[in-house]
Formats: C-alpha cells, sequence, structure tokens
C-alpha cells in the first residue's frame, strides 16, 4: 500500500506470502523429520529425493531426484516443494520406484532446461536454485 497498490492487492500479496511460508514450514518439517528417522537408523548410509504426487514438477526437483545423497545431507528444499526422501541402505538396497514415461521425459527435458545450485539460506538451511 505504501506504494499506492489498491489494498485488495496488499491482501492478495500477503495471503500469498502467508501461504509460501506455511508451505515452506511445512517442508522444513518433513525434512527435519526425515533427516532424524534416517540418523537413528544406522544402516542408512544415504538418500534418494522422490517426486511428489504432483503432476508438474519443476525442473529443480526433477534434476536433483536423479542423484543420490549422503547421509547427514539435508534435503535441500524450495517452497511448495513437497518431495520426499527414500533411504539406501548399507547393504545397498533400496525400494525402486518405477518411472512412467512421462517422468523419464520430465527428466530428459528438465535436465536440459535447467542446472541446480544448493545454497544455504540463514533461516531455512540448504535449498535448491537455478543456476
Amino acid at each position: 500500500m505504501s506504494n499506492d497498490k489498491p489494498l485488495a492487492d496488499a491482501v492478495d500479496l500477503t495471503a500469498y506470502r502467508l501461504q509460501r511460508a506455511v508451505e515452506t514450514d511445512l517442508e522444513l518439517t518433513g525434512r527435519n523429520t526425515a533427516n532424524a528417522v534416517m540418523e537413528a537408523d544406522r544402516r542408512v548410509i544415504g538418500y534418494k529425493r522422490v517426486l511428489s504426487d504432483k503432476p508438474n514438477h519443476c525442473d529443480l526437483c526433477v534434476i536433483a531426484s536423479t542423484n543420490t545423497y549422503r547421509r547427514g545431507d539435508l534435503l535441500p528444499i524450495h517452497p511448495a516443494c513437497g518431495c520426499t526422501v527414500e533411504p539406501i541402505y548399507l547393504d545397498g538396497s533400496q525400494e525402486e520406484a518405477s518411472l512412467d514415461r512421462r517422468i523419464e521425459e520430465a527428466y530428459r527435458q528438465a535436465a536440459e532446461r535447467t542446472q541446480i545450485a544448493v545454497l544455504d539460506h540463514g533461516e531455512y538451511g540448504p535449498y535448491l536454485q537455478a543456476a
């Protein structure tokens, strides 16, 4: 409103920022819970990022889901991410998720379009950003 914006615009922006803050807090809770569970199980040596059930995944998550990560590395997130983790165990076992052609094509397209960087945010910890 200080920039001569209508009250309705200010309310919409405030609602959007509140929604993003709540989504980010939920992501942080999920990440911290997964990290605590994996730290408690000494058989876990790493993890793989698992895409959410959302129909359209962002390129950052698609590319990050093709990698594996070491035990103790926090899952980089971004608001409204929704990704989870799948532990990788000392014996090499992991539940393989079968990818349908649509997801495989999303991987290919995302890898062609986007490179990712993991940055450290003072409040959220590691987060994904397009490089």
